[in-house]
């Protein structure tokens, strides 16, 4: 996730662009009846019934900092298939860029050993050799800036029904032109410092099974944290958690939470703060 937000926030290099890669199936649908056209004080009306014509994937490569996209219809969604889409981006639209970062999710398909089931050997090593590729995470899709091209890609243009992979072709590539002529780029936000906040449950934490009062443990564990985060927090006592975004648990965490709960019974140790290697 941090590689994949640390690439969003370099500086703009046309000899090493940014490109978010990123498809969808679409279910090509025909009508059963012509459909009534809308007129005065009449909304269009047509038939709920409808004709299935079978799927098509829709292929979205786009430069954010550009306002630049690329939008293409295949039949299918094959190694072969993503490995043309590839070989049209480099050798057509970036002929001159020595090398291209691009970032795509972990789909089977989008791996490099797809360039060598398209094309001979040295061609496929050759646009390998340009091409830099960040993963997103699994079950971290989001953070691929394409899908917001497909998010509006799809309330724009693609909210009705479309009979075939041509007229699907025609409509996505006259949406594509008029996207591309108002130059209409994404401003990313997300921050590392802000997903090691809003997302800290995501990050690892450490634990100590026993009390020490060894102090090298202790810093040890204290520069792992900074060394991820940039800040934590150290606490003696155990059952301790060391959290490299600078949360602790302790034994006296569910007193303090709730004192009633203890009425009568043996108070938790304390938690004992060490300022010291704060």
């Amino acid at each position: 996730m941090e590689d994949v937000l640390d690439v969003y926030h370099r500086p703009y290099d046309e000899r090493c662009p940014v490109i978010c890669m990123d498809e969808k199936p679409y279910q090509l649908l025909d009508e059963c009846r012509r459909p009534i056209p809308m007129r005065v004080g009449k909304v269009k009306r047509y038939d709920s019934e409808y004709i299935r014509n079978g799927t098509c994937s829709i292929f979205v490569f786009t430069e954010p900092l550009k306002g630049w996209r690329k939008v293409s219809v295949s039949s299918r969604r094959t190694k072969v298939d993503w490995a043309h889409h590839v070989a049209e981006l480099l050798e057509v639209h970036y002929p001159f860029a020595p090398k291209i970062c691009l970032v795509m999710d972990n789909l089977n398909t989008h791996t490099i050993s797809s360039l060598y089931e398209a094309f001979p050997a040295a061609k496929a090593r050759a646009l390998a050799r340009r091409l830099e590729i960040h993963y997103t995470p699994k079950h971290g899709s989001w953070l691929n800036i394409a899908e917001i091209e497909l998010s509006a890609m799809t309330s724009q243009c693609l909210r009705r029904r479309i009979p075939s992979i041509d007229a699907l072709a025609n409509e996505l590539n006259a949406w594509n032109i008029a996207r591309n002529n108002a130059a209409t780029a994404v401003n990313w936000q997300f921050t590392t410092d802000d997903a090691r906040v809003k997302l800290r449950g995501l990050y690892p934490c450490f634990y100590l099974t026993h009390d020490t009062s060894d102090m090298s443990e202790i810093l040890s564990l204290k520069s792992i944290c900074l060394h991820n985060t940039g800040h934590c927090s150290v606490f003696s006592k155990t059952p301790r958690r060391f959290s490299q975004t600078g949360g602790y648990a302790s034994a006296e965490a569910p007193y303090r939470r709730n004192p009633a709960a203890f009425a009568g019974a043996d108070r938790p140790s304390e938690a004992v703060d060490r300022p010291w290697v704060n």
